[in-house]
């Protein structure tokens, strides 16, 4: 049961994000939020995915307009809140997000600012736009997993790395950090043979990574699907061949830069759906959304 509008905003804050620094830094913020202006109550997350249950109560409370307080990861959980509950229809919801993150990778994309008071006067301005949403199915044995997504799925080396990140503590997560592990770990990743089907194409070959993009960055600042158009009906497909070892550390500012398209091994695609599959049944490989 939902009761009357709310005019306000719905913030869910997460405590944890920007190398959990937020859980500090928000009183501060909210004063600051509430001198500029913003109407707004807010809860803050208590355990991963919690994000996914405010989501929910904000609506059932009233509120149209919701806005996450944090980085990468806490925007996912929002979105796949909004995505899963039942009680209002997706268009008729305003979504926003405050980076306090170390990637801010979709906020990049947006250009997004992280001050209080000019993120503040964004929201007033009104301009909002109609963004893309994809899905990813992950059916391995006799299990699938649905996930939504808002910016980008990394599958292979991508995804490997992004694991390994979430082994260190959070107060460890700076931009530089996926880097270094990119670098560090690159000599013992075996990359999977895989068969990738779009647009009536048939790709099998080993892979280094794969990204499938709604927006452009991911990693910290990596321009890895510079194709990508939030606004168009079809997301970005990179597929990053796999090329010798030795070269990753000279090759690697293509991925900032997001000059790909100059990158011998790398193929850059637009599609609306994009099925993956390990050559080999059985084997499985890492996915990150």
């Amino acid at each position: 049961m939902r009761v009357d509008k709310k005019e306000g905003w719905w913030l869910i804050v997460n405590p944890m994000a920007g190398g959990a620094r937020l859980g500090q830094a928000w009183l501060k913020m909210a004063d600051q939020l509430k001198k500029a202006g913003l109407d707004f109550e807010f809860r803050i997350t208590q355990s991963r995915n919690h994000a996914n249950e405010l989501v929910e109560e904000g609506i059932r409370l009233g509120f149209s307009k919701i806005a996450g307080v944090g980085g990468d990861g806490t925007n996912n959980e929002i979105i796949n809140g909004l995505f899963t509950q039942k009680i209002l229809p997706v268009e008729q919801i305003k979504y926003a997000l405050l980076p306090f993150g170390t990637g801010n990778d979709w906020s990049r994309t947006h250009k997004i600012p992280k001050k209080t008071h000019a993120w503040v006067t964004m929201l007033q301005k009104g301009k909002f736009i109609l963004h893309s949403i994809g899905k990813v199915s992950v059916s391995q044995k006799d299990q699938t997993i649905h996930r939504f997504f808002i910016n980008i799925v990394g599958l292979a080396y991508d995804a490997h790395i992004v694991r390994l990140a979430e082994n260190y503590n959070n107060r460890s997560r700076r931009k530089w950090l996926y880097f270094w592990l990119v670098m560090k770990n690159i000599w013992t990743f075996k990359s999977p043979k895989l068969k990738i089907r779009f647009n009536d194409s048939l790709v099998e070959k080993k892979v280094y990574t794969i990204n499938c993009g709604i927006c452009n960055y991911a990693g910290g600042g990596m321009k890895i699907v510079p194709q990508a158009d939030a606004t168009k009906k079809y997301m970005g497909l990179t597929i990053i061949e796999d090329f010798p070892k030795w070269r990753v550390p000279f090759d690697s500012p293509k991925l900032f830069n997001g000059n790909l398209a100059n990158h011998k091994y790398t193929r850059l695609e637009k599609c609306d759906q994009v099925e993956i599959e390990h050559a080999k049944k059985g084997n499985g490989i890492e996915v990150e959304a």
